[in-house]
């Protein structure tokens, strides 16, 4: 009974930090919505992309906390997502791509990576009509 206790204790262990993992996840993609929102917004108004994130918060379309991942965040690193303003105009390229290491800072610190194995890296990409998806590999 002792040893099913203790088993169940460490399963448990294991599953809150992916829990904690995944909301941080939730929340990336939710910024890179955001972000979506605000380069469009400065799209129809000026009829070209932004140069850089930052003039989205400057022109008030954006808050500056949106420009972060929270997963780096949390580890103690800046975490900026990275802006390709050339994918604008392609759909098959990323407007906006989140730094592969952003996820694996908080895992380390959360010792997951020593939990679960070396995960490959994933990380989000925002495209210019508005789909977010997880990348695997490091890439731009």
């Amino acid at each position: 009974m002792l040893l099913l206790l203790v088993g169940w204790g460490l399963v448990k262990s294991c599953e809150a930090p992916r829990a904690g993992e995944m909301a941080l996840r939730a929340s990336c993609g939710y910024n890179l919505r955001q972000i979506h929102l605000a380069l469009t917004a400065y799209d129809e108004e000026h009829s070209r992309p932004p140069a850089d994130l930052k003039v989205l918060v400057d022109e008030g379309l954006l808050d500056a906390d949106y420009l972060h991942c929270p997963a780096a965040r949390r580890a103690g690193a800046e975490g900026a997502y990275r802006y390709h303003p050339e994918g604008w105009s392609d759909p098959e390229t990323p407007v906006v791509t989140e730094a592969a290491e952003n996820h694996q800072l908080w895992r380390r610190r959360h010792r997951i990576a020593a939990m679960f194995g070396d995960l490959p890296p994933r990380r989000h990409a925002l495209y210019a009509d508005g789909r977010v998806e997880r990348l695997t590999g490091a890439g731009r």
